[in-house]
């Protein structure tokens, strides 16, 4: 079987059905789909179920809720085919993404293949990615290192969702160990196949509908992230030296990249502090006693304007102050 399809399900009944047959519709068949009900308490799990009865491709798999972080580790442990393919319940994929990425692969002995996103609006309005790279552009060998650099400026590689990955390049017992991540999943379980595939391949097509409705607009604040933001550091502290990348440059990049999260996490995100301020507010004091925070804090020359301003609020207001500040922006960035 050449592709194992992934998809975590969780509380999704009103679009798991467009999502399912959107795979249906694909225009081959050697693929199976795999669902992970990871505890929904609506219909969700009934209608994959439903689907898997009329057809021998699909799986369901229902357990006890796990978090997306370990659900789709679990998904990669069931699969069977050569590549996987994740796809989140609420979104679909184009009807010729897997002949696509089929012929790619087969052409260019390929472990990974990198690829775009068309947003769709519950207005009807649609909106393609930017192309991170030139079409067709293979990385291999030391090539490799500007997917590395790419991860480490920001999060524009994260997503899981656009990619197609060799099964074997995936490190599971790494991932097993893991906390249960929160925010930035995507990029831990990326790092591992990314350090791992050979030929990685950069194609600018739009092969992946990604649905922005209202639960992708806006989030409550969660105290946990910034915890999320410590490990992710750590990690790839340690990818660094994988990578041979540990220089003052790269380590540079590391510490901005550090801040710009810690930055989104306390101001610029657009996560909602109402019912949850004494938890943001002793979020913001576990920063700034935090180790990491106060060592990246020299590095704050290199960042962008906004995210500069932002540290600098972090760092020297009063706490009283930001709990003011912070839903003003929290509106303003819902509504551009």
């Amino acid at each position: 079987m050449l592709f194992s399809i992934l998809v975590p399900l969780y509380n999704t009944e009103k679009y798991i059905t467009e999502c399912i047959q959107s795979v249906l519709n694909q225009d081959m068949d050697d693929y199976e789909l795999i669902i992970i009900n990871d505890g929904s308490s609506d219909n969700s799990g009934v209608i994959a179920d439903n689907y898997a009865k009329k057809d021998e491709r699909i799986k369901v798999i229902h357990q006890k809720n796990r978090g997306i972080f370990h659900t789709r580790r679990i998904a990669v442990e069931k699969a069977s085919g050569k590549f996987v393919v994740f796809l989140d319940a609420d979104d679909t994929l184009k009807t010729n993404t897997l002949s696509r990425l089929r012929d790619e692969i087969q052409t260019d002995d390929l472990d990974m293949i990198l690829y775009k996103w068309e947003r769709f609006y519950e207005s009807g309005k649609k909106k393609v990615g930017n192309n991170l790279f030139a079409h067709n552009t293979v990385f291999e060998g030391d090539s490799k290192k500007y997917l590395y650099e790419k991860i480490l400026k920001g999060s524009s590689l994260n997503s899981m969702c656009l990619k197609v990955i060799k099964r074997t390049c995936f490190n599971l017992k790494e991932i097993k160990t893991f906390p249960s991540i929160t925010m930035g999943d995507d990029l831990v379980h990326t790092l591992g196949p990314l350090t791992n595939a050979k030929r990685v391949k950069y194609l600018g097509e739009a092969f992946y509908n990604y649905r922005i409705h209202g639960k992708s607009m806006s989030s409550v604040f969660n105290p946990v992230i910034h915890q999320n933001n410590k490990f992710i550091f750590e990690l790839l502290e340690r990818y660094l030296v994988k990578w041979d990348m540990d220089s003052t440059l790269y380590k540079t990049l590391l510490n901005q990249r550090y801040l710009k999260s810690t930055a989104s996490f306390i101001l610029l995100s657009k996560s909602k502090i109402k019912g949850k301020e004494r938890e943001y507010v002793n979020s913001l004091k576990e920063v700034r006693n935090d180790e990491i925070f106060n060592e990246a804090y020299d590095y704050i020359k290199g960042l962008p304007v906004l995210y500069k301003i932002a540290i600098l609020i972090i760092k020297k207001l009063n706490h009283n102050i930001i709990l003011g500040i912070k839903p003003v922006i929290t509106k303003f960035k819902i509504f551009i």
